[in-house]
């Protein structure tokens, strides 16, 4: 028999068996690996790279981060973002979600760590952001109920998604890490508690209070309000001038209230 295919010449029968095994054999290595590939991988542009220091890389600010739905106290949490840790040690490689916060200037994040223990760190990580090129004006992403929420468009890396654990009243909400496929989830709060959660022990919680964070398809993405111009967080009180009021100062004419502070903006 011959197998212009592949390009092969089967001797018999029990070739062409083994040839068929082989086949498929790939057939079902390949599906595996789509299957595998059916989450959503963000590239670098999505990202913003947190230095050591706490600094951010490539002129990234923190008005780039992108905001959701974290809960402090039944108040929207504004100084709350999604982050991403990656750790090489001798144990090999080990990577979560977190949630990230700017600490004076300084970019910070919770994580889980492989021992089931909060991990607080000033840096090496990373920040859902806006796109890099800023070409897009809208958040493309959102949290949907894992009840709900359908794997192909699941942020994920390495088997782990992005996810969000709620209070059952919605007191308190953080950004943390899912295995879908293992219906587990895990987060720190803001007292640096660790909260683990599964399907297993609650499915009723996990269907209702864990939430993962999907990439918008490009129906829901057009349908959505167009976000307004990024402002950079300032989550720290400030004892000097703004720049902005500086200047509105420095080139405006003085009232007669504000015949003193004429003065100290031009004084020589």
């Amino acid at each position: 028999l011959w197998a212009p295919a592949s390009g092969l010449y089967i001797n018999n029968i029990q070739d062409s068996f083994q040839i068929t095994e082989m086949v498929l054999l790939g057939i079902v290595t390949l599906a595996m690996v789509m299957h595998e590939c059916t989450s959503v991988w963000l590239g670098e542009e999505y990202w913003s790279i947190v230095n050591k220091d706490g600094s951010l890389r490539d002129g990234r600010t923190t008005a780039d981060f992108l905001t959701f739905d974290a809960i402090n106290n039944k108040a929207p949490m504004q100084n709350a973002y999604v982050a991403f840790l990656i750790i090489y040690d001798a144990q090999g490689h080990y990577e979560t979600f977190g949630q990230a916060y700017v600490d004076y200037g300084s970019v910070c994040g919770r994580f889980v760590d492989r021992y089931g223990r909060n991990l607080k760190l000033c840096g090496g990580f990373r920040v859902l952001s806006r796109k890099a090129d800023h070409s897009e004006n809208r958040n493309p992403f959102k949290f949907v109920r894992s009840e709900s929420a359908k794997i192909e468009n699941a942020v994920e890396y390495r088997g782990k998604q992005a996810a969000m654990i709620s209070s059952w009243h919605y007191e308190e909400s953080h950004y943390g890490s899912a295995i879908m496929k293992r219906k587990t989830a895990e987060t720190v709060t803001y007292n640096g508690a660790v909260v683990q959660v599964s399907h297993i022990d609650d499915p009723i919680f996990f269907n209702k209070r864990v939430f993962i964070l999907t990439k918008l398809s490009s129906y829901e993405y057009n349908e959505i309000p167009i976000q307004p111009p990024p402002v950079e967080n300032r989550n720290e009180p400030i004892y000097h001038t703004p720049d902005e009021e500086r200047y509105k100062y420095f080139n405006s004419p003085p009232e007669e209230s504000e015949t003193e502070l004429w003065q100290f903006f031009h004084k020589v």
